[in-house]
């Protein structure tokens, strides 16, 4: 995991999430709470043409339906890890099942 993930506890400038976005594969947001409201980071990563993971709240459900992102359930760390190793827009991802208009990884 080091390798591949990185988690980074600080404020980031507009242009500094937008740097890192640009290099990432796979994209997460894995918000904890139903009641999340918007994110500006799945905006941007979406802008950005990435492959995004994310929990079930309603900008996520909205933004990523019709296939374009994979949703996973609130509090499901097992489900984000399948989700993003299996993710189509991942090197070597294997796909996920489409269930309610939005891809879903079991």
């Amino acid at each position: 995991m080091d390798n591949h993930v990185a988690f980074i506890d600080t404020y980031m400038s507009q242009r500094d999430i937008i740097d890192l976005l640009l290099a990432t594969d796979v994209y997460v947001t894995p918000y904890l709470d139903p009641n999340q409201i918007t994110s500006g980071t799945l905006s941007y990563a979406l802008g950005a043409g990435k492959a995004v993971v994310s929990t079930r709240y309603m900008h996520a459900a909205e933004a990523l339906a019709d296939g374009r992102g994979v949703l996973v359930e609130f509090r499901d760390p097992g489900g984000l890890g399948r989700a993003g190793r299996r993710h189509p827009g991942r090197p070597g991802g294997e796909g996920c099942a489409r269930a309610g208009g939005v891809r879903l990884c079991p």
